[in-house]
């Protein structure tokens, strides 16, 4: 082993998930000194698992501070554990331990330095857990990515600025296999709860070099898109499921976003009926152009803006692109499902494309009809895989031993794959 460069063995630790990481930095202290950064890297604490004695013991380990954690951590995540729990495997720790949990949990995260990016779940989880997790957060000078999920449209969050990942979700992730099981034994009254939007400007406000935002869920954002026109921030990766017209305007204020998702909000719909058409003609014809030389990814799961004749015009224009996905109207699905393969040549680096739908025999049938005269599309069988992962980011490949994949209970994609 002492003959392989260390950039080696760096690019090689890159590849390994979970279990093959932690058998690789025992192989020798070279390796253990190029995994360990890696292997520390994330501080995962399970929320709905802290009345277990297994993880009680973790967290305590951390926080005497004697872990690689606290020399290598930088990334800090709390959210419900996946899989279901085996009780009869998993003892659970006395009533009286439990109560100690706060304490060692502040203690734990405050015993690793390095922390600059936290992902928090609020979704069955208690709110003493959140409302820690949020303070402790505030006290770390240097916060680049906060990524905070609430099931109220009124949680208290982390006071930081100089962030460039803002992701906020009112929504939720839906993972498969997951089992909620909340913490038992602990209950600490919550502090008095805040409003969202002013808690997000002041954010925004204060991170100059905000590069990534994600906003889900929650009520309007105008006063969002507003600040940020005003003071001129260029996203490069935008996901939102709600469009107006103070969406739009800023993002023709400037160009060189990279990835936009526009996801689907089940309840009221992602752009109002009344406004559909006028939206969507100021989208494809003034905002998608201001985009053409660096969008790389384009997904619109917007019902009110099915894929057809009037947007294929604005969807070549996008040279780099590598990734698309829009809906489907169902009824028009034999002529559009046509036309979305005919387009994909005049897309030069396009290496797979979704078709938003609900997915029935007919509609799959009409797929692999059209298939027939593309030999170079591929219709990728582990749909799960793709749609699983589309949506990640640098947080989610280091997790992904940890849960596997993302349900959704709306569209399912048809993935396409090039095969070149």
């Amino acid at each position: 082993m002492a003959i392989v460069p260390v950039e080696l063995l760096h690019e090689i630790v890159d590849h390994l998930r979970s279990p093959e990481l932690a058998a690789f930095r025992l192989a020798s202290q070279t390796c253990r000194a190029v995994a360990d950064p890696l292997f520390f890297a994330v501080l995962f604490i399970p929320s709905n698992r802290l009345h277990l004695r297994k993880h009680l013991n973790f967290i305590r380990d951390v926080a005497a501070g004697n872990t690689g954690w606290s020399t290598h951590a930088t990334a800090l995540v709390v959210v419900s554990a996946v899989g279901r729990l085996d009780d009869r495997h998993a003892p659970r720790a006395e009533e009286s331990e439990v109560e100690t949990v706060p304490g060692l949990l502040v203690n734990a995260i405050r015993s690793c330095p390095r922390l600059c990016s936290f992902r928090l779940s609020a979704f069955q989880c208690p709110a003493w857990l959140f409302e820690s997790v949020a303070n402790c957060t505030t006290a770390f000078p240097n916060v680049k990515y906060l990524d905070i999920e609430h099931e109220k449209h009124t949680p208290l969050l982390p006071r930081v600025s100089r962030v460039t990942t803002l992701k906020i979700s009112t929504l939720g992730r839906l993972r498969r296999g997951l089992v909620h099981k909340k913490s038992q034994g602990i209950q600490l009254p919550p502090s008095m709860a805040q409003p969202l939007l002013p808690q997000v400007l002041e954010i925004v406000r204060h991170s100059p070099q905000l590069r990534v935002l994600q906003l889900l869920g929650g009520g309007s954002w105008d006063d969002i898109w507003k600040l940020l026109a005003r003071l001129r921030f260029p996203l490069v990766s935008l996901t939102i499921d709600l469009v107006t017209s103070p969406l739009l305007a800023y993002l023709r204020s400037f160009s060189g976003l990279a990835v936009l998702e526009i996801q689907r909000r089940d309840k009221h719909g992602t752009v109002a009926a009344d406004t559909a058409d006028d939206l969507a003609q100021e989208f494809f014809e003034r905002v998608l152009p201001m985009h053409r030389g660096s969008l790389r990814i384009f997904r619109c799961e917007a019902e009110r803006w099915p894929f057809g004749n009037h947007v294929v015009d604005a969807i070549v224009q996008m040279e780099h692109l590598t990734d698309f996905a829009m809906c489907v109207n169902v009824n028009d699905a034999p002529s559009i499902i046509s036309l979305a393969l005919e387009t994909l040549p005049r897309l030069p680096h396009i290496e797979r494309i979704a078709l938003c739908a609900e997915v029935g025999a007919p509609f799959m049938e009409l797929v692999q009809a059209a298939l027939a005269r593309f030999p170079d599309l591929v219709l990728v069988e582990d749909t799960d895989y793709i749609e699983g992962r589309t949506d990640w980011d640098w947080l989610d490949v280091a997790l992904e031993a940890r849960w596997d994949g993302v349900n959704r209970e709306s569209h399912y994609p048809v993935w396409l794959q090039i095969d070149r």
